[in-house]
C-alpha cells in the first residue's frame, strides 16, 4: 500500500528499489485519469478534485524518480524509471518529450544493448519530429534483438512519417508474415487507409478484431473505413460498438447520432 511504501522510504531514504516503487505507485494511480485528460470530450469527466490530486501524484512521482536518480546515479533502473514518468505524462505536461528523451538516453547510455529502451527513445523520438534519430534507435533496437517486432513497428512507423508509405507497409508485410499480433495488423491497415486503398484496409482491421475483439482502435478504424466508402450502416454498427467498449466517448457519440440521423433521412 502507499502508506507502507512511504514508511519504507521513511524508514531507509537510501534504498534505491522503494524510491522507484514509490514513483512507480504515484504514476499508475493516475494513469486512467491522464488518458481520460488527453482524449477528446473527455476533460471534462474528471472533477477538480480528480485533477489536482493528479497533478500531486505527478509531483511526488517525479521527486521520488530524481531522489532514485541521486541514491544510484549509475542505476539503469533509476534513469529509465524517471524517463518513463515524464513519458507517461507527456499528453498532459507540455515539454516532457525532451527531459524523456534525455533519462531514457542516460539508461540507454548505462545499458546500450538493451533494445527495449532504444525502442522507447525511438517511440520519443519520432513523437519529438527528430526521424533520423527515431530510425537509428529502431535500427539498433532490431539489430541487437532480431525478433522485437516493436522496434519492426517503430521504424516502418518512422518511414511512413517520412513520406516513405509503400516502404513501411514491407516492413508490415513480412511481419505479418511471420508475427500475428493485432498491433501489427492494425497499423498495416492504418497505412492502407491512409493510401486511400480502402478495401485492404477493411480486411487488415478485420483481422485485427478478429484477434482482439476489444480493440476499439480498430473497431473504430473499420467504422471510418465503411463510412468512407460509403456504407453508413456498416459505419454505424461499428461506431456503436466502439461506444460500447469506451462508453461516455462524446465524439464517437455525436458521430453515431450524425450517422443514425443521415440513414433515417435517406
Amino acid at each position: 500500500s502507499r502508506e507502507q511504501l512511504l514508511r519504507a522510504v521513511k524508514l531507509n531514504p537510501q534504498r534505491l528499489n522503494y524510491r522507484l516503487a514509490l514513483a512507480k505507485d504515484y504514476v499508475n494511480e493516475v494513469k486512467a485519469d491522464i488518458f481520460l485528460l488527453s482524449t477528446p470530450g473527455q476533460s471534462e469527466t474528471i472533477t477538480a478534485e480528480r485533477k489536482a490530486k493528479l497533478q500531486t501524484n505527478v509531483q511526488q512521482a517525479l521527486k521520488e524518480g530524481q531522489a532514485a536518480t541521486a541514491i544510484a546515479p549509475n542505476s539503469v533502473m533509476a534513469w529509465e524509471t524517471l524517463g518513463a514518468i515524464y513519458r507517461d505524462i507527456r499528453l498532459i505536461a507540455v515539454g516532457s518529450l525532451e527531459p524523456a528523451i534525455r533519462y531514457l538516453t542516460k539508461a540507454s547510455e548505462l545499458e546500450p544493448t538493451n533494445p527495449v529502451l532504444l525502442a522507447e527513445l525511438g517511440k520519443l523520438y519520432l513523437a519529438n519530429g527528430q526521424t533520423k534519430e527515431a530510425a537509428d534507435a529502431f535500427e539498433q533496437a532490431a539489430e541487437f534483438k532480431g525478433d522485437y517486432w516493436e522496434a519492426q513497428v517503430g521504424l516502418a512507423q518512422t518511414y511512413d512519417s517520412l513520406g516513405q508509405t509503400d516502404k513501411a507497409l514491407v516492413i508490415l508485410e513480412d511481419l505479418i508474415s511471420r508475427v500475428q499480433t493485432p498491433e501489427i495488423i492494425y497499423e498495416s491497415g492504418r497505412l492502407y487507409y491512409n493510401q486511400g486503398k480502402i478495401d485492404k484496409a477493411i480486411e487488415r482491421f478485420k483481422e485485427a478484431i478478429a484477434l482482439r475483439p476489444d480493440y476499439a482502435n480498430a473497431v473504430y478504424s473499420l467504422g471510418a473505413a465503411y463510412k468512407k466508402q460509403g456504407d453508413k450502416i456498416r459505419a454505424l454498427e461499428q461506431f456503436q460498438k466502439v461506444l460500447e467498449l469506451n462508453p461516455g466517448n462524446e465524439a464517437v457519440g455525436k458521430m453515431v447520432e450524425e450517422l443514425k440521423n443521415e440513414i433515417s433521412n435517406f
